[in-house]
Order: structure tokens, then sequence, then C-alpha cells
């Protein structure tokens, strides 16, 4: 039997959060662990829009929010453009992915950051990737500090005179946030009471558009019962392997989700961050069952509350997945163990 699992959607980040798990790292290093090897594995897997939820015994619930924020602060409004004839670099929306992972490795994380993107910087190097394996390895050591000194280089392929619309502003000001997750508590048709805990976002509506999709998910619980689950989100209708704006000196790609100015339209205001579907849940019925999942194609709060209730747990998870591929991870008191379901639709 074993007291901690990971589950993730890509074999390079399962692999990675396993690893984690069976050295002693936490529910924590192994979702970090599992997005530098998406990091390392694929261009655009350091700066894809991501969100956390954080929950366990004697850990409030909380939720870090790493989505992507509109360019432009700072600068003048650009004339706009008057087609659909919009260069990519006019599309680059500002990252707070890593910012976000590093804020969850510093709360929650128990080994080195060093350690835990060891495996993403291998990933790099083993794909012929040397810049990034190579600036991997400095954010791994230097953490923002690190992730500042690509600025110059971001800029030059998505700043104003790249036709793109980051500023060095916004760079700077590039900061995660993190905020109580928002708690329901639920009594099933057992009669079995559970707190549901979930993003706190979820739901809501900034103004930003275009709105995201689901990429990639990794799940993890330790023996402490620390649950923690990370969505990773490209934009709606595209692909991680097209159209990408790749900064040839780290050979990263830019999140193409910001929303081009238009002439004779009303801009997206700098700094807004851009919407995401809810999909992330951490559940807690008591020492007896607790799970954290990511459904990719959304959460559909009130039909997943009701199947949090349901016993075996797997039968309720299976009720989701019918619209929404899910990953997760489940803590009983006797075991640990990973969930995935792929949706037929």
């Amino acid at each position: 039997m074993t007291r901690a699992s990971a589950c993730a959607t890509a074999p390079s980040a399962q692999l990675a959060a396993d690893r984690v798990l069976v050295d002693g790292g936490g529910a924590a290093d192994a979702v970090v662990a599992g997005y530098f090897a998406l990091a390392g594995e694929l261009p655009g897997g350091l700066l894809s829009p991501v969100t956390i939820l954080v929950a366990g015994p004697g850990v409030a619930g909380r939720a870090f929010d790493g989505r992507a924020t509109q360019p432009g602060a700072g600068a003048k409004r650009p004339r706009g453009f008057v087609d659909e004839s919009v260069p990519m670099a006019a599309r680059a929306a500002v990252s707070r992915a890593p910012h976000a992972v590093l804020l969850l490795q510093a709360n929650h994380g128990r080994r080195s950051l060093k350690k835990n993107a060891a495996q993403g910087v291998a990933l790099a190097k083993s794909a012929g990737a040397t810049k990034r394996a190579s600036f991997l390895d400095r954010v791994s050591e230097g953490g923002s500090v690190a992730l500042a000194s690509a600025n110059d280089a971001i800029l030059r392929v998505a700043g104003v005179f790249s036709s793109g619309l980051i500023t060095e502003e916004d760079l700077v000001e590039a900061r995660p946030a993190d905020a109580p997750a928002r708690v329901i508590d639920h009594t099933s048709s057992t009669g079995e009471s559970m707190r549901v805990h979930l993003e706190p976002w979820a739901g809501s509506e900034n103004g930003a558009a275009p709105e995201l999709a689901a990429a990639h998910a990794i799940a993890a619980v330790d023996s402490r019962g620390l649950l923690v689950v990370l969505t990773s989100f490209i934009a709606a209708g595209g692909s991680p392997n097209v159209a990408q704006l790749v900064v040839p000196e780290i050979e990263i790609a830019l999140p193409l989700v910001a929303e081009p100015v238009r002439r004779g339209k009303t801009r997206v205001a700098p700094g807004a961050i851009f919407a995401v579907q809810p999909t992330l849940a951490a559940v807690d019925c008591g020492p007896d069952l607790r799970l954290a999942v990511s459904a990719l194609g959304g959460l559909d709060i009130e039909k997943a509350t009701t199947a949090f209730g349901a016993r075996p747990i797997e039968d309720g998870l299976r009720s989701i997945a019918e619209a929404s591929s899910l990953v997760g991870v489940i803590s009983t008191a006797r075991d640990a163990r990973p969930v995935a379901f792929r949706t037929q639709a």
C-alpha cells in the first residue's frame, strides 16, 4: 500500500511526479516537477497559463492564480489593426504561470526547486533544446530573478518594435495571486458531510477574451494528506504544437491569448486577466476519503458536488468524465491512488 500518488495527462509529467514521491517529496514537489517536465518537453509548457489548488489536513484551502494577462501597461494605445491579418506578436500575452508555480514551491515545497526541476531540464536536453534546458536550470537556481533575465529577449519578440503589445512594465509587474479557495459544505444523499474546495474565480467574468481551454493537468497527494492539483491552459480551439511564437534565446513559446488592438474598437485593458473555465476541485470527506481532480472540459460545480457523494467514488468521477476528461488522485485511510477518465464525446 502507498499513501502517496500522482496522476497527469502527459507521460513526462506523470514520470516526474512519480519519481518525486518515490524519493520522499511531497505533493507540491510532485506537481512542480510535473510542471517543469512539461516545460522541458514543450516549448509552451513554461508560460502557458495555469491555475493551482491546494488543500489538506491542517492546510486551509488555497488557490494560486497563474492566468495570463493582457499586455500594454504604461504604453499609449496603438492605432490598431483593421483586418484579420494580425501578427502573432500582437497576440502574445503576459505569463504569470511560472511565478505561480514558484509561489506554490515556496509555500508547500519540501525539496529544493533545483531537484524538482531536474527532470524538466533533462527532458529539454534530450530534445536538443539546449537553450531551454539552460534557462530552466537557471530558473531552478534563481527563481524570479532568473525569469526576469529573459525579459529583454521577450521584448525583442513581442514588444512594440515587433508589432507586439508587451512592455517592460508588463513583465516587471507580472505577479501571481493567491487567495482562499471557495468552499462549499455539502451533505450527500446518504447523509455524508463533505467540504469541497474550488477556485475562487470559478464562474466569474473579467471581461477579457478569449476564454482558454484546458490542455494538461497534474494532481498529487502525499503521505501527510496534502492535495495539490494544477491545470495548464491554451487558447480555445488552438493547439500547443501550432502557431507558436518562440523566444529564440530561451527556446520557449509565449502564450498567444492576448486580444489584439483593433482600430475603432475598445481595447481590452492592460492587466486584464484572461478567463478560464473552472476545472479544479479538492474534496474532504474526512480521514477516510479525500480527493483532488481536474476536469479538463470544465467543472459543472452543481453536478460535480453531487458526484463527489457517490460510492464508490470512481462511479461519481466517471459521471463527471461523461462530459469532460478527468485526472486526479484519491486518498483513503488505507492507501492513495490515481484516477483518470477520458471522455467519449
